[in-house]
Formats: structure tokens, C-alpha cells, sequence
């Protein structure tokens, strides 16, 4: 989840000169902690930099979280799940809605 780190800060969270050094840095977490942003930001970027993954919080974690509810009301986004259960799983590309009409189906040759 190094993608909210890289939005905030332009650059990836761990940098090296080599692949043994960079192994390292990733698992000390030792990176340069993001500036100028507030510090339920800071929070989340930092949990989801933490190197063991099942400390790391979900994505339902995170939008449970009052911050990002209230930040979500404030630019008028709603974290209320989807209520068509039926489509919940599907692909966006696989929608019903989206799905293309049937074609018709070749005939045999000599038929």
C-alpha cells in the first residue's frame, strides 16, 4: 500500500543504492516520513507502510475510520455500500447493464 505514500510525496517510500540495501530499509520501515499533511494522513500512511502485513489495516478498516468518514461527508462522498447485492461481485465490465445483446449463433454448413 505504498500508493498513498508515492500520492503524497511523489516518490516511492524506499530507496536504495542496491537491492541488498533496499531489502533492508523495507524491513526496518525506515523511510522518509511525508510533510505538510495532516496527521490522520500521516497516520494512515504510516499503518499502511507497517511491515507486517496482518497489522496492516483493511479497507474496511480504513472506512471505518472518523477521519475519513468525515472527510468523505465534507467533499459529499458516500461509504455506504452498494444495494444491488447481485452486481456487488461482478467486474465493472461485466454489469448486466453493460453486457452486450446476445448474437445469433452460426449455422451449420449445409443447413
Amino acid at each position: 500500500m505504498r500508493a498513498q505514500y508515492e500520492m503524497c510525496m511523489g516518490k516511492h517510500p524506499f530507496t536504495a543504492q542496491n537491492e541488498g540495501a533496499l531489502i533492508r530499509k523495507i524491513l526496518k520501515g525506515v523511510y522518509e516520513p511525508p510533510s505538510g499533511f495532516s496527521k490522520p494522513l500521516l497516520d494512515v500512511v504510516a499503518d499502511f507502510l507497517t511491515f507486517d502485513q496482518r497489522k496492516r489495516p483493511t479497507t474496511a478498516a480504513l472506512l471505518k475510520r472518523y477521519d475519513v468518514i468525515a472527510k468523505a461527508r465534507a467533499l459529499g462522498i458516500s461509504l455506504a455500500p452498494p444495494t444491488d447485492q447481485e452486481t456487488r461481485d461482478l467486474p465493472v465490465y461485466d454489469l448486466p447493464a453493460q453486457r452486450s445483446p446476445p448474437t445469433a449463433q452460426a449455422q451449420p454448413a449445409g443447413a
